[in-house]
């Protein structure tokens, strides 16, 4: 098999309502796998605070439940694009279009492209991505 542009691997499904589960029903599933160990940075904690303040349609203690949460669990909550939360309550599955593997045909790398790539590899490294 040969991937072209723009061509499609596989394919999302969206969440049915029923699929959806209650604030209760997550704080059962993280209460049961416990809280988070270490202490959460400074700018992690600035986010939580601002995304709480900012849901304002929430009584004074859903923010502070929700906020307890946020911060029991820092680990889930992602900084940016590099920081990847991580997260055991929700089971992912991602299924191909087809059993067949996919191929890509390989090309030589460029030399002035191999720090690039060398620096994104360090990152999904200290990440646990890979």
């Amino acid at each position: 098999m040969v991937i072209g542009d723009n061509e499609l691997l596989g394919e999302h499904i969206p969440v049915k309502t029923d699929d959806m589960i209650t604030l209760g029903e997550l704080l059962t599933v993280h209460t049961s796998q416990g809280p988070s160990t270490s202490e959460p940075a400074k700018d992690k904690i600035q986010l939580i605070e601002e995304t709480v303040s900012g849901q304002r349609h929430l009584s004074r203690q859903q923010q502070e439940d929700l906020r307890e949460v946020l911060l029991q669990h820092h680990e889930a909550v992602s900084l940016g694009k590099s920081d990847m939360g991580r997260s055991q309550a929700v089971p992912h599955v991602l299924r191909p279009k087809t059993g067949e593997p996919a191929y890509v045909k390989q090309f030589p790398i460029p030399a002035a492209h191999l720090h690039f790539i060398n620096e994104q590899i360090d990152k999904l490294l200290a990440l646990g991505a890979i």
